[in-house]
């Protein structure tokens, strides 16, 4: 019998506080353009203009995107893919 996929698995059993299931390949990821901006804030924030490499800071993520650099080696680029989730 074949086994559920555990990130599926796992949003299901979220599922009254999750929505909008998504998924970036790491090869999307490894081309992406880091220094580009964009405009972040909120309604009783100022906008404020960062790239995306502060939005998305090595201290942060660097451990995520090691084991996903170690795995792409083995299994390529398009064959490892990070999935998120929101919750309310």
């Amino acid at each position: 019998m074949p086994t559920k996929n555990p990130g599926h698995s796992a949003f299901e059993w979220e599922r009254e506080d999750s929505h909008s299931p998504s998924w970036i390949i790491w090869a999307e990821l490894e081309g992406a353009d880091w220094d580009s901006t964009g405009s972040f804030g909120g309604p009783s924030e100022p906008e404020t203009l960062l790239t995306r490499r502060h939005v998305v800071r090595d201290e942060e993520w660097g451990d995520v995107w090691s084991v996903m650099t170690v795995l792409a080696k083995r299994h390529g680029a398009e064959n490892v893919r990070l999935v998120v989730w929101f919750d309310n």
